[in-house]
């Protein structure tokens, strides 16, 4: 619904006022029970689904809307839930969580395709992700690797890391860059021609960014 065309920004925004703040907090509720075992899988579960609906609203709602914090739970905004969903994936499925492939790949492309437009729209909208990037890189990069995700997955994650070089700022960046080139290096060993060709692109911008800097 909230992905559908026509009818403007404006009903966009006002169901994003009413229904995110109860989306993330389904998000919040998830993420404190994600520690324990059998018994709160259930709250893990439906904090993904609340994920792919926060996702849909980064998706579609105006990037200042999403980069300047208007919509937020009690102690969260918008970027910080789809990031702690995407972490939350990987650690899941890296636990090898007994949950359909495809359920998690609707997860982690929907904080992955939110991710991709907010980081392409460079200028002051960056700001709401650069405190983050302790978490944020080696997550994008985790997914950049052989099977860690599909191979459209992995091209995903390198255009998000694409655009954070590209308008990111360098002294935010500049801590990650051993870990960004050893990471991309191993992904120049991908099989698939198209996922190594973006990492050597990727990773260029960022050699070219450092000797500039």
């Amino acid at each position: 619904f909230i992905r559908s065309e026509g009818g403007g920004p404006f009903w966009r925004q006002r169901a994003a006022s009413i229904a995110l703040p109860e989306i993330m907090e389904s998000i919040e509720a998830g993420l404190e029970g994600t520690e324990g075992t059998e018994e709160n899988s259930s709250d893990y579960q439906k904090c993904f689904g609340s994920i792919i609906a926060a996702g849909h609203f980064a998706q579609s709602l105006p990037v200042k809307v999403v980069s300047k914090g208007g919509v937020s739970s009690k102690s969260l905004n918008l970027v910080q839930c789809l990031m702690a969903g995407l972490v939350l994936a990987e650690k899941r499925k890296g636990m090898g969580e007994p949950w359909e492939a495809g359920a998690w790949e609707v997860v982690i492309n929907s904080a992955m395709l939110s991710f991709q437009r907010l980081t392409s729209a460079g200028g002051e909208d960056m700001a709401v992700f650069e405190g983050y990037y302790e978490t944020l890189l080696p997550t994008l990069l985790h997914f950049s690797l052989r099977n860690s995700y599909s191979v459209d997955g992995n091209v995903l994650a390198l255009d998000c890391l694409k655009n954070i070089a590209a308008n990111g700022t360098f002294a935010k960046i500049k801590k990650s860059l051993t870990l960004i080139n050893h990471r991309l290096g191993l992904v120049l060993g991908h099989p698939r021609r198209e996922v190594r060709m973006k990492a050597v692109e990727v990773r260029n911008i960022f050699i070219l960014l450092d000797r500039k800097n």
